[in-house]
């Protein structure tokens, strides 16, 4: 589950810490909240000081100070077998077809004009036709996306394409897509309008547990590096701080996902609360410096998914990785995967990486003959 905050201090493209005050043969009992109270073993521990201690989540979160607003979580439901509603997947309102069937191939000059300067052109021909919703659905379960990832939310709104897109560009193995052009073959469109809707033939319940096997090799870290003659990198976008959009302020914090930058990602600082909108203008001045510090405790990446030392027992501490538990049974502490702890051998790794690129290129299923000892490959190679 993704932790990273762009929208509110609880809340990417966005991992178990073992508690050492914690016994396996300790029987912990839940609250009526589902929380499991954190209780120390030190018997001259006094009444009060017990009180302050943290709490935590069956399966995460242990340590509850970053996703504060993780009691209203839909994954937290899941966890105990609650869906939202007798539909699993959201009512995602999409619209894609609409506007591409109504937007005229030429504007009235006016128009034109207008859409030009408010920098949404390339809108009026990157929507999908459709959306899969049991697909976005599955990730919304994983991020903090605002209200969309509340138990009591039943619907989703705003520009599902451009989540959509972003889920086609990283995880390549997950889900159905139509590929309009090759990268390499692209003549400077926006990256959007490669993508085109395919129908999905996967429930949310299929999902959940393939999202909940993927390791880092299954993830492309870097997907627009073969984007780059058309949009170079600028390293404004490092900047940590506050962006803001006429009356709408958010916090922008690439520190909490690096590796999608080439660098080894590190424990992350705490998150920003939201800037006075005069105090932005003040620090984007000086945004170098913030660049600097960001990148400053970090190192060029030697393999896409690199972090530091400590970095997985923290995130597994403060996020919730799995969505299904383990076993049926009482819920208990999820054991960081081994494959997290990054590549064991980095050609094996380099391999995988070729195998799957190659049969992405070529929009290569499963399930065809003709690709099955590819298939074969990529499952042995990620196997090292």
């Amino acid at each position: 589950m993704y932790t990273g905050t762009l929208k509110s201090k609880s809340s990417g493209l966005k991992i178990v810490y073992r508690n050492t005050s914690l016994k396996c043969s300790v029987v912990r009992r839940r609250g009526a909240d589902g929380r499991i109270p954190v209780r120390t073993l030190d018997r001259g521990a006094s009444s009060s000081a017990a009180a302050a201690e943290p709490t935590g989540y069956p399966g995460g979160p242990y340590d509850t100070s970053l996703l504060v607003k993780y009691e209203h979580h839909v994954a937290r439901h899941i966890w105990f077998g609650e869906e939202r509603g007798p539909k699993k997947e959201l009512k995602v309102a999409g619209h894609g077809l609409k506007l591409n069937s109504r937007v005229p191939l030429a504007l009235p000059p006016q128009m034109e004009s207008w859409v030009s300067r408010s920098g949404l052109a390339s809108l009026q021909r990157t929507s999908l036709n459709k959306i899969d919703t049991n697909l976005v659905s599955a990730f919304v379960e994983r991020w903090h996306l605002g209200d969309a990832s509340m138990y009591s939310c039943k619907q989703l709104g705003g520009y599902p394409t451009l989540l959509q897109c972003w889920i086609h560009e990283y995880f390549p193995t997950v889900g159905k897509r139509g590929e309009n052009w090759n990268p390499a073959g692209n003549c400077g469109l926006p990256r959007a309008m490669r993508w085109s809707y395919r129908q999905g033939v996967l429930k949310v319940d299929d999902l959940r547990p393939i999202l909940d096997e993927l390791t880092p090799t299954d993830v492309i870290w870097r997907p627009f590096e073969d984007h780059r003659a058309w949009r170079v990198f600028d390293e404004i976008c490092l900047y940590r701080g506050c962006l803001k959009w006429g009356e709408t302020v958010v916090p922008y914090l690439p520190d909490r996902c690096l590796r999608q930058f080439g660098y080894r990602q590190y424990v992350p600082s705490p998150p920003l609360d939201c800037m006075m909108a005069t105090d932005i203008d003040v620090d984007w001045i000086s945004y170098h410096q913030s660049v600097v510090d960001v990148i400053g405790s970090s190192s060029v990446a030697t393999t896409p998914s690199e972090v530091v030392d400590g970095y997985l027992e923290w995130y597994y501490r403060v996020s919730h990785p799995r969505l299904v538990p383990p076993h049926r049974d009482a819920p208990r502490e999820v054991p960081v995967p081994v494959y997290d702890a990054g590549p064991s051998d980095p050609d094996w790794a380099r391999v995988s990486t070729l195998i799957r690129r190659y049969l992405r290129q070529v929009n290569a299923e499963e399930e065809d003959p003709q690709f099955s000892d590819l298939f074969e490959a990529l499952h042995i190679s990620r196997s090292h």
